[in-house]
């Protein structure tokens, strides 16, 4: 997985860097822009996000745990 490419979609989003454990909810993310968020990454990754998980900790490193589990400790 490549971090800078979900760096570079984050910021697109968002129209500003985002720290993996920003909460987006405090970016002024909603519950609609969140879904949006996760099509998105599931759409450039090839991924299935949980949306529930993302909900119960709704930062970029919670995608980075689900696109890549093995290695997400290195990245946390």
């Amino acid at each position: 997985m490549n971090l800078q490419a979900l760096d570079t979609l984050f910021e697109e989003f968002f129209r500003r860097p985002v720290a993996n454990a920003e909460d987006i909810f405090d970016l002024g993310a909603n519950s609609l822009t969140a879904i949006q968020l996760i099509g998105r990454v599931n759409e450039a990754f090839g991924a299935n996000i949980n949306m529930e998980q993302f909900f119960l900790k709704p930062c970029k490193q919670t995608i980075i745990d689900q696109l890549q589990p093995a290695t997400a400790a290195h990245y946390a």
